[in-house]
């Protein structure tokens, strides 16, 4: 079920605008020299993989600030990107706007994308490639930066969450193969949205197996770090996501209603209250060292995917139904899982 957005009392609200209004004549130029100095070179640039974990409730703009870090790869990098696709048109709509995708379908299922005339200006094109779920090596040898790559599998399996992280756990152990053998053709920065799905706290986990399969991105994780792959994560509470992994991400996006549970986070829990008076659109960016920035950033907002294009996803992995399915429709199956 979604998120309930907590109540802010005056007195949390009356934290956050002082914390405004002290840092106000400070923030722009603490923004532009210091913080896009220590993204660039510690985030962007970065040797080793950099994750990052986005939280915050339902309507805090997780998924707009993933568009921005992908906007801002393809501006400042070569790195591939990588997105997970959770079924929601928005997001390859817009990701569309950026560069050309190409969709990635298991084989058997198939996908359309009909773009709105008001769009095709902007629209960078797409293809779709069928591949076999059983074949990943072959999946990551064929990404290339010059397309945003699109991994199509949650809408096709619909209610049996097991099997997507089961599938996503098989996709990262071949990742860490590939580059420790360094046989990938290129750097590569992976975005995955709802990902309380794939690592979920024991509290939330579906079965016992749903939260075994997820053991094994939690131990790869960590090793895809090492081999130069950044993994940029959304989950719309802290602990929703797996104490063992959280640790990984060392940066975060901090949106509205986060809450910081762990001693790890001190820096960051201390101030809780800050956090859950952010508005839609508002993020703090906290670095490894849990020091965060002068002022909320305010992520660009990418508008309405569905006014851009229409996704059809046709077709399932486990037989449930051979009817299409549309964005509608699986929001609703998402709601149920989450």
């Amino acid at each position: 079920m979604p998120d309930i957005i907590p109540q802010i009392t005056p007195e949390q609200l009356a934290v956050l605008e002082a914390y405004r209004k002290s840092h106000s004549e400070q923030a722009e130029s603490s923004w532009d020299e210091y913080w896009r100095r220590h993204l660039d070179k510690d985030f962007y640039s970065a040797q080793d993989g950099q994750h990052m974990l986005v939280t915050g409730n339902t309507g805090a703009g997780k998924t707009q600030f993933l568009l921005n870090l992908v906007n801002d790869y393809l501006k400042k990098t070569d790195h591939i990107i990588v997105w997970l696709d959770c079924g929601k048109s928005s997001e390859l709509a817009n990701l569309g706007r950026m560069k050309k995708l190409r969709v990635y379908v298991p084989e058997g299922c198939d996908m359309e994308i009909r773009v709105s005339p008001d769009y095709m200006d902007e629209w960078k094109g797409h293809e779709i490639i069928k591949f076999r779920p059983t074949q990943m090596t072959k999946l990551w040898k064929g990404m290339s930066n010059k397309y945003i790559n699109v991994i199509s599998l949650l809408p096709y399996i619909l209610t049996n969450v097991t099997m997507y992280v089961d599938m996503i756990g098989k996709l990262f152990s071949r990742l860490v193969v590939l580059a420790q053998r360094e046989e990938l053709t290129g750097r590569i920065e992976l975005f995955c949205d709802e990902f309380h799905l794939i690592c979920p706290e024991k509290v939330n986990q579906l079965s016992d197996d749903h939260y075994q399969k997820g053991t094994i991105v939690v131990r790869n994780a960590e090793m895809i770090r090492s081999c130069g792959i950044g993994l940029k994560a959304a989950a719309p509470a802290v602990t929703k996501v797996r104490q063992a992994i959280r640790q990984c991400f060392t940066w975060r996006g901090i949106g509205r209603g986060t809450r910081f549970l762990d001693d790890d986070d001190l820096p960051l829990k201390e101030n809780n209250k800050l956090w859950i008076g952010l508005k839609p659109g508002e993020f703090f960016i906290a670095d490894p060292n849990k020091r965060f920035t002068d002022k909320p950033v305010k992520v660009k907002y990418w508008g309405e995917g569905r006014d851009v294009a229409h996704v059809r996803y046709i077709g399932t992995l486990n037989g449930e139904s051979d009817e299409p399915l549309d964005e509608a429709e699986f929001t609703e199956v998402a709601e149920v899982i989450a």
